[in-house]
């Protein structure tokens, strides 16, 4: 119970509502093979920070998380009904934490997923 304190003052965010979001994306495609194409894309996405906050104790907590940017990064050969490619997401490796646990040592912060490689395979019916 927050005891009859302020928890949201006039003007602060809600929780996990950053003030800031931004994208882009980049994509160019070129025919080979006839009818299939190589298509090139990458991405990025920024999220500025954002706050949880509660109560714990009769006192306000605010537990901010980091600010992040993510970028994605691929390349396909698409046909009419499929699509085999390559892709590297979160190529920049960030390691930030997209929530902090409050009131918890920073291991149990969520954390963005590191480097990912794969491949990918895509049919559609």
């Amino acid at each position: 119970a927050s005891r009859g304190g302020v928890l949201y003052k006039k003007g602060v965010r809600l929780n996990l509502s950053p003030e800031y979001t931004a994208g882009a994306n980049v994509e160019y495609s070129f025919p080979v093979f006839g009818d299939k194409d190589i298509r090139i894309y990458t991405s990025a996405n920024y999220t500025s920070e954002s706050a949880v906050r509660g109560v714990t104790n009769g006192r306000t907590i605010v537990v901010e998380s980091d600010e992040l940017l993510l970028g994605r990064a691929g390349v396909s050969l698409d046909a009419d009904r499929w699509s085999a490619g390559l892709f590297v997401d979160n190529f920049t490796d960030e390691n930030g934490a997209a929530q902090r646990a409050t009131g918890l040592p920073r291991s149990f912060d969520t954390r963005l997923r590191p480097r990912t490689t794969g491949i990918q395979f895509d049919y559609r019916y």
